[in-house]
């Protein structure tokens, strides 16, 4: 494998008419790391990763590659690894056959091709497919092989485009663990791009969260959830509640909230929805001055409270109480 390299955006903007889709953007990519662009639709995380791989070129600005700037290189000569949404597998082509199709463009000896393809399907865990067409795997399998094929050319840089967004939730939790394990055992720098917060919070080393073209925090998974550095950021990461308690006004998570169904003086309310979630369960209280505030329970057997009970709200993380 390829030695990782960290990667750099440097002052770049990029705009599309009228619209600037990025703004001064900097960023460092860690070597080795797994770092998740996230921001919602036409924020320009896209943006930036179809910069990186050539596909765009900034207006001002430029990107690097360790001490190379390949600012205006072609895509073909850039070492970027690179799966799609839509996982563009060639469909005449068998599962080895479009996992090496990247080392015979760059003309390497067929027995080598093989080799390596062989080995990426191993350790996509897709070994004993080789011979089938894409119309015959399964969404995560093509997933799997369009992942096999990005990192057979022993990337500098791996860059995902949401690359689960078209699979079913279970389907979607197992390749985005792989994808986890399977970077973090070669060391490829990685970038992923993302809308779905939990999809972030459970796959990056760091997260750089988006919003109109800039870059508003840059952290791990922790910090941006537990320490958020603008209104943005906690809204957009999680979940929040905006309420008034003792004269204090706070800003808590619902896993902070805490429901007790024995009323005493404390502040009271009364559950008015609930939903199942499995392993926890959410509550829609409102509070007896008016307010409504969504907790969130770890759910055991006969733990569960239905709505019309009377409860005691308490905030339970002192140290996560944030003045609003």
């Amino acid at each position: 494998m390829s030695h990782p390299k960290d990667m750099y955006f440097e002052s770049v903007t990029k705009t599309f008419d009228a619209t600037v889709a990025l703004e001064n953007f900097s960023l460092t990519v860690r070597s080795g790391e797994l770092l998740t662009l996230l921001g919602p639709s036409g924020c320009g995380k896209t943006t930036a990763l179809r910069i990186a791989a050539g596909f765009e070129r900034p207006d001002t600005g430029r990107v690097l590659v360790g001490a190379v700037d390949i600012t205006n290189q072609p895509p073909h000569l850039r070492q970027m690894g690179m799966v799609f949404q839509s996982y563009s597998l060639f469909p005449h082509l068998s599962v080895i056959d479009n996992v090496t199709f990247g080392l015979r463009m760059k003309r390497v000896a067929s027995q080598e091709q093989r080799m390596r393809g062989l080995r990426m399907l191993e350790l996509v865990r897709m070994e004993g497919l080789t011979d089938r067409l894409p119309h015959q795997l399964s969404g995560g399998q093509q997933q799997r092989v369009a992942l096999a094929r990005a990192l057979a050319t022993q990337p500098d840089v791996l860059l995902l485009d949401e690359p689960l967004s078209a699979l079913d939730a279970k389907v979607r939790a197992e390749v985005r663990d792989e994808i986890r394990t399977l970077t973090t055992r070669l060391g490829t720098t990685t970038v992923f791009v993302t809308h779905d917060q939990e999809e972030a919070l459970g796959i990056s080393d760091r997260i750089c969260v988006m919003n109109k073209g800039i870059v508003e925090q840059v952290g791990s998974p922790t910090e941006i959830y537990d320490h958020p550095r603008s209104s943005f950021v906690a809204d957009f990461v999680g979940e929040l509640n905006r309420i008034r308690l003792g004269g204090v006004d706070l800003v808590v998570r619902p896993e902070q909230v805490i429901l007790d169904n024995c009323h005493t003086a404390d502040t009271g309310g009364e559950i008015v929805a609930t939903s199942f979630h499995g392993s926890f369960m959410r509550y829609q209280v409102r509070l007896d001055d008016g307010q409504a505030v969504t907790a969130i329970a770890k759910h055991t057997p006969g733990s569960g409270m239905r709505a019309g009970t009377r409860v005691t709200v308490k905030i339970g993380d002192e140290k996560h109480e944030r003045s609003v």
